[in-house]
Formats: structure tokens, C-alpha cells, sequence
């Protein structure tokens, strides 16, 4: 922004829109509409020549205008902080929980396929002692000179 004597500011549109509040083409378009004139820099760059009194005083940021405001982000912050504590918290009960379930759900895979095992080789034990049964009593059927001479 440079001064060009006291009675005019050149400034540039990106410049002028800041100081107005608004986007680089409200800025174009209000200079057209208020005849500011306007001059080619020689960096390309359009600039406008506007009298200070046409526009706004630049204040102060609002924070620096209103103290409360830097109390309430502080506040903000610390709730967030908070907030963030607690959801961090539930986080790990969440993963404690998830732990607890999947230790439960891999014993009770281990026991099923235990019993499994255990039913297979009963059935297996089973089995032989029919096979046994059924020669036994094969055997037991036969006449007695058969068994004797075998």
C-alpha cells in the first residue's frame, strides 16, 4: 500500500478488498461503481486511487477489541481439552472391552474344537469296540466244533 500525497491512497484491488471486507472482484466492481480511478503498475498489477476518507478506519483485530473474546477461546480450548481427555478414555475402555471379547470368543473357539477332538476319538473308540463286538459275537455264533478246529 504506498501514499501517494495526503489527500489519495493507491492501493491495489486484493488491498482494497481487505480493507472493505470483501472478495478481490467486490472490490473491482465497487471501484467501478464509486469512478475511482484506476492505474496499470508495472508489475501488471491494477491499482486504485481512493481518497482516505472513503474508506472504512482499519481498527483493531476483534480479538484485541474485545478482551472476553481471547477469555472465551481459552475456555473453548480447555473444554475441548477436556472433551478430548474423555473421548480418549472411552476409547481405551472401548479397546479394553474389544480385548476382553476377542480373549473370550478365541477361548471358547479353543474349547469347541476341543470337544470336537474329544467327540472324534470317542467315536473312533466307539467304533473299534463295535468291530470287536461284531467279531466276538461272529466267533460266538459259530458252532463249537467249528471254533475248536479254528
Amino acid at each position: 500500500m504506498a501514499e501517494q500525497g495526503e489527500a489519495e491512497q493507491v492501493l491495489t484491488y486484493a488491498e482494497l478488498g481487505e480493507r472493505l471486507g470483501i472478495t478481490v472482484d467486490g472490490a473491482r466492481t465497487r471501484a467501478k461503481r464509486a469512478g475511482w480511478p484506476t492505474i496499470i503498475g508495472n508489475d501488471g498489477k491494477a491499482r486504485v486511487r481512493v481518497r482516505p476518507s472513503e474508506l472504512p478506519e482499519q481498527t483493531a483485530s476483534k480479538a484485541e477489541q474485545d478482551p472476553s473474546t481471547l477469555d472465551l477461546v481459552a475456555e473453548l480450548r480447555r473444554m475441548h481439552a477436556e472433551r478430548l481427555a474423555e473421548l480418549r478414555g472411552e476409547l481405551d475402555q472401548a479397546r479394553n472391552e474389544a480385548e476382553r471379547w476377542r480373549a473370550a470368543t478365541e477361548q471358547a473357539r479353543l474349547e469347541a474344537e476341543r470337544e470336537r477332538a474329544v467327540n472324534g476319538l470317542l467315536r473312533e473308540a466307539v467304533d473299534r469296540e463295535r468291530e470287536l463286538n461284531r467279531k466276538l459275537l461272529a466267533e460266538a455264533r459259530k458252532p463249537w466244533w467249528r471254533r475248536l478246529l479254528g
